[in-house]
C-alpha cells in the first residue's frame, strides 16, 4: 500500500505541478498573446501614421507641383509681355530713327539749297555789279533786276 499511496501522492504532485505549470504557461501565453496583440496594434497605428504622412506628402507634392506650374506659366506670360514691350519699343525707336533721318536729310537739303541760292545770288549780284560798272543801259539793268527777283522768289 505504501507504493500505491506513494504513487497517489506522486500523481497528485505531478497533477498539481502540471496544473501549476499549465496555469503559468497559460498566463505566459496570455501575456505573450497580449504582447503580440499590442505589437500588432502598434504596428497598425504606425502603418496608419505612415500612410497618413505619405498621403500628406503626396498632397504637399501636388500643391508644390501646381505652384511650380503656375509660376512657370506666369513667368512665360511675363516674358512674352516683356518681349512684346521690347518689340513695340524697338519698332517705335526705329520709326523715330527713320523720322530723325528724314528730318536730317530734309534739313541738309534745305541748307544745301540755301547755300546754293546764296551762291547764285552772290554770283548774280557780282555779275550785276560788274555790268553796272560797265555802264549798262537802262533796259539791261531792269532785266537783271527782274531776273534776280524771280530767282529769289523760287527759293
Amino acid at each position: 500500500m505504501k507504493l500505491g499511496l506513494f504513487k497517489q501522492i506522486f500523481l497528485k504532485q505531478i497533477i498539481i505541478i502540471v496544473v501549476f505549470v499549465g496555469r503559468i504557461v497559460r498566463s505566459l501565453l496570455s501575456k505573450r498573446q497580449k504582447s503580440v496583440f499590442t505589437n500588432l496594434q502598434q504596428a497598425k497605428d504606425r502603418n496608419i501614421k505612415i500612410e497618413q504622412s505619405y498621403f500628406d506628402a503626396q498632397i504637399k507634392f501636388k500643391k508644390a507641383s501646381d505652384e511650380v506650374i503656375k509660376i512657370r506659366r506666369q513667368t512665360d506670360e511675363a516674358i512674352e509681355q516683356q518681349k512684346e514691350k521690347y518689340r513695340i519699343k524697338l519698332s517705335k525707336n526705329l520709326q523715330e530713327l527713320e523720322e530723325l533721318k528724314e528730318s536730317k536729310i530734309k534739313y541738309q537739303k534745305i541748307k544745301i539749297q540755301q547755300q546754293i541760292s546764296q551762291k547764285i545770288i552772290t554770283l548774280a549780284l557780282q555779275k550785276v555789279e560788274k555790268k553796272f560798272q560797265e555802264k549798262l543801259d537802262q533796259n539791261a539793268r531792269k532785266s537783271i533786276t527782274l531776273w534776280s527777283i524771280e530767282q529769289l522768289k523760287k527759293f
